[in-house]
């Protein structure tokens, strides 16, 4: 699936397949939407500075104001850089 390509708004079945295939999309600098215990979050890559600039401009938010961030676990914030990522 390229970034560019759109969905046809459908939820892909939960298999290792799909997750394989947004897990791509996502390392490429997409965004997918995905549902979580009680709404349905937005995400990118924090490595794609693009694709940050794309949910400020999905969501309607100034750059300025900041949106929640979610992480596999405290080894994985070790790697992000320690300057602030510019978007």
């Amino acid at each position: 699936m390229a970034m560019s390509e759109k969905t046809d708004n459908k939820s892909l079945p939960y298999t290792e397949a799909n997750l394989q295939k947004v897990a791509k999309v996502i390392k490429d600098g997409g965004i997918a939407v995905f549902p979580t215990d009680t709404v349905y979050d937005i995400g990118c890559s924090v490595k794609k500075p693009e694709a940050l600039k794309r949910i400020f401009k999905i969501k309607d938010r100034p750059l300025s104001q900041s949106f929640p961030s979610s992480f596999p676990g405290l080894k994985s914030l070790w790697k992000l850089p320690t300057s602030r990522i510019k978007i």
